[in-house]
């Protein structure tokens, strides 16, 4: 009897002890097939970095990178109460979620936002959110080991020149600011 007890006890603990609050990530495979997202996960390899003499630093960034997920809701006149409703959702998450802010953008509509997750030199993933009301948000994580912020512009330069396939992210192309 006192071991089905110890039993209970310790499966009860374990299902309180469980994290059921709202976190980035679950936030991204909740709604990865919901209508009006547009959802995809970018490998590093996609990067054509074999014609490439990659510097030690840069094959360092490279390796710091595990994976990049794109989360993209596209809006449209017949879904803005969904669209304000969940961009606020995304928006709450990165104040609730441990996260940094390390830059904020607001500009003709245009809302951008860079945040961070770790110490230092030390930085598990990125955040980025973007929104223009008329098109959408999006946001894309990137996680990896010991990420710096030097990582990130480097790994930014080295998709510049390897010549990536621009198809890809046609739905995030929707969501920067018209070139005037």
């Amino acid at each position: 009897m006192i071991k089905i007890l110890m039993i209970i006890t310790a499966a009860a603990l374990l299902l309180v002890s469980c994290n059921s609050e709202p976190t980035v990530q679950k936030y991204f495979v909740e709604k990865a097939e919901a209508k009006d997202f547009v959802a995809f996960d970018i490998a590093p390899s996609i990067l054509k970095t074999d014609k490439y003499n990659l510097t030690a630093e840069e094959q360092s960034a490279l390796k710091s990178i595990h994976n990049v997920n794109v989360l993209v809701f596209k809006a449209n006149k017949d879904n803005a109460a969904t669209f304000e409703k969940e961009a606020d959702a995304a928006k709450g998450l990165l104040k609730t979620d441990d996260y940094e802010s390390l830059i904020k953008v607001n500009a003709q509509g245009f809302i951008a936002s860079i945040n961070t997750k770790g110490e230092g030199n030390n930085i598990e993933e990125f955040v980025v959110y973007a929104q223009q009301p008329e098109n959408g948000f999006g946001l894309i994580r990137v996680s990896g080991n010991n990420m710096t912020p030097n990582n990130v512009m480097t790994i930014a330069s080295i998709i510049q020149k390897s010549g990536v396939n621009a198809e890809q992210f046609k739905a995030l192309e929707q969501l920067m600011p018209n070139k005037q």
